[in-house]
């Protein structure tokens, strides 16, 4: 800048302007430039921490908006509800704190409940025991013996339905083996494209 202004003869602000000073800077004038960049510095500076401890103040605000929602929930249920009195005032407020306890003792005993039964999954797999996972359902069998008869009961039930399943199943395939059969018979040049169309899944009918 000092060359420009000897050779070109340019006053300061016009050469301070050509190499992108800003008019704010250029008012400190040519012995206050650096010190400029100190006070905007100082100035950053000052407005971070202004803007960190404003936000931190409405935060406490919020909280506090928050605690005095809650405390004077029942005086607005007092003025919705039309409660007549202190007393009634005072037992909704005692079943308030009943529901709130009954609700906090419930999200406890469900996170207990649920920790318990990973730990029984984890024992039962270390015993060898065979889907495990199903036992955290029916835990009462594992004390009652009434509850465990009812459970092979149930099994019985089931592997019951999956012996139909597999008895139509099986028939399903020995008519689907018949009709091949017959369609080789009649049309013999279908056995090759029946044994292509059958062997992607692995299926292995004997056409004869």
């Amino acid at each position: 800048l000092k060359g420009f202004e000897k050779y070109l003869d340019l006053p300061f602000e016009q050469t301070a302007r050509l190499v992108g000073y800003s008019d704010v800077t250029i008012e400190y004038g040519e012995e206050n430039i650096i010190v400029s960049y100190e006070k905007y510095d100082k100035m950053r500076e000052q407005y971070k921490t202004e803007f960190e401890h404003m936000q931190h103040f409405i935060e406490q605000k919020r909280h506090l908006g928050m605690d005095i929602e809650e405390y004077l929930f029942y005086l607005r249920v007092y003025e919705k509800d039309g409660v007549h009195s202190s007393q009634e005032l005072s037992y909704q407020w005692e079943q308030y704190n009943v529901m709130v306890r009954d609700a906090r003792k419930y999200t406890h005993t469900n996170a207990e409940f649920k920790n318990a039964c990973d730990e029984l999954v984890k024992l039962m797999a270390k015993l060898g025991v065979k889907d495990p996972l199903v036992w955290p359902k029916q835990t009462g069998a594992l004390i009652d013996r009434r509850e465990m008869v009812e459970i092979k009961h149930s099994l019985n039930i089931r592997r019951q339905k999956l012996r139909e399943q597999l008895a139509t199943c099986q028939k399903i395939l020995d008519n689907a083996r018949v009709a091949l059969r017959a369609a080789v018979v009649e049309n013999p040049g279908m056995e090759s494209f029946i044994n292509d169309t059958l062997q992607p899944y692995n299926i292995k009918i004997d056409l004869h």
